[in-house]
Formats: structure tokens, sequence, C-alpha cells
């Protein structure tokens, strides 16, 4: 009778596995035109995962992002409009953009310039439902 192998896997092995490919699905948006961050941000405002510039304090910036969408989800519920689909901020010198990623979690990107929006807006809908299965 053969023997049959057993493989361990440890919670950390796990969580090293997840955030490996958050993080290469955020580098499909890192690496487009005037992206200086994009952060998987759980709705509480912690770093879930993240591609940023090294001066960028994440934890504030994700804190701000839960902030923001918190707030905005509570004015549309005012109305009855549902849930936000997305967060435009735009300003003179870039874009601040948050989705909705599941029910844990949100994806914020930070552009330095509006200069290919569209593109950004669509690399982020095509990476969400991933982000979703693997935050849950």
């Amino acid at each position: 009778m053969a023997k049959s192998a057993t493989l361990t896997i440890t919670d950390g092995q796990i969580r090293t596995s997840i955030n490996a490919l958050l993080k290469d699905l955020l580098s499909k948006v890192r690496s487009l035109p005037n992206v200086e961050a994009v952060v998987v941000v759980s709705r509480g405002g912690l770093v879930i995962a993240s591609e940023t510039a090294s001066r960028v304090h994440e934890e504030t910036f994700s804190a701000m992002c839960a902030t923001m969408a918190g707030a905005a989800t509570a004015a549309v519920a005012e109305f009855g409009k549902g849930e936000p689909e997305k967060i435009v901020v735009d300003t003179e010198s870039g874009s601040l953009l948050v989705m909705d990623a599941g029910t844990k979690a949100l994806l914020a990107t930070m552009m330095e310039s509006r200069e290919g929006v569209g593109k950004v807006v669509q690399t982020m809908n095509e990476i969400r439902p991933e982000i979703t299965e693997l935050v849950r």
C-alpha cells in the first residue's frame, strides 16, 4: 500500500500567499501612468496590501479612505440610493478613486494627475473580483 503525503500549511503561509497575490493584482494598477499609490483597505481603515510611493503614510491614507467611504455610504443611504460604486475626488493635481472590493475591503488609488483615469478605473474594475475573493 502506498503511503500518502500530508501537506501542512500554516496560517502565516496562507497570509503570505494571499498578500503576494494581492500585491500582484495591485501592481497591475500601480504600473499604469500617473498612479502613485494603490491600496486594499479594510472597511475599518487598516492596510491589507499596498503598492505605494515611499513618501506615503499608508496607515493614514487607508484610514481616511475608509472614513470617506463610510461617510459616502451614509450620505447616499439618506436618499435610498444604495451603495456607492466608486468615490472620485478630483484636485488640481490628481485624483483619488475608491471602490468597493467586497463586504470587507475597499480598493483605493491615488493618481498624480487626472490623465489616464479611465484606464485606471477599468483596471481597478478588472481586479476587484479577485480581491473580493481573496479578502473574505
